[in-house]
């Protein structure tokens, strides 16, 4: 049970405690919307690193942990569904895709969280890959 908590837990913490940033980071610094890069605002940006950082971590701190790969599959359930429901409310049910810069920036928003736990989990895989090992001489 708590192998399914840290997991799930772990990928949903990761979103909410990024989007909860940009609502701080706007509160307490309003002008920061002002501030845009090809029509998004600079908080918008803030947070994508905020998620796929917040994600990496959690995907590297499970795989640093010793959990198999199931632990994977149940890592990146949470960001799955995250990206469906994202690609839900933006893309159109029966009008062509509009490839605007909100649209493409959405896109990006919703992969990176699986994109983060995926960079995490092979970073941390990667560590134990005999040529990563120190060498102890012959």
């Amino acid at each position: 049970m708590r192998f399914l908590v840290e997991c799930i837990l772990g990928t949903s913490a990761a979103i909410i405690l990024s989007v909860l940033a940009q609502v701080v980071l706007t509160t307490l610094w309003p002008k920061v919307t002002a501030f845009s890069f090809g029509g998004i605002s600079a908080d918008s940006y803030l947070t994508v690193v905020a998620v796929g950082s917040l994600s990496a971590f959690v995907g590297f701190s499970l795989r640093a942990r010793g959990r198999h790969r199931y632990a994977l599959l149940l890592a990146v359930a949470v960001p799955t569904l995250w990206l469906g429901a994202m690609l839900y409310v933006i893309l159109p049910t029966n009008s062509p895709i509009a490839l605007n810069a909100v649209t493409v920036f959405t896109m990006i928003a919703a992969i990176a969280p699986l994109v983060g736990v995926a960079a995490g989990w092979f970073t941390a895989a990667s560590r134990e890959l005999p040529s990563n090992k120190a060498w102890s001489g012959p």
